[in-house]
């Protein structure tokens, strides 16, 4: 995927983390995909 849309949909994502609580199974599935999204843009940025 391209580094642009990655970064769109981590923005996507962290929006979305800022309207869900902590405790909930709604953030952790987010907080795992921002946290992907995170590794693949930086691995990306190393090439």
């Amino acid at each position: 995927m391209a580094l642009l849309a990655l970064e769109t949909e981590r923005q996507v994502v962290l929006g979305k983390l800022s309207l869900v609580k902590m405790s909930s199974d709604q953030y952790m599935e987010l907080n795992k995909r921002f946290n992907e999204l995170t590794k693949e843009i930086n691995a990306l940025k190393k090439n």
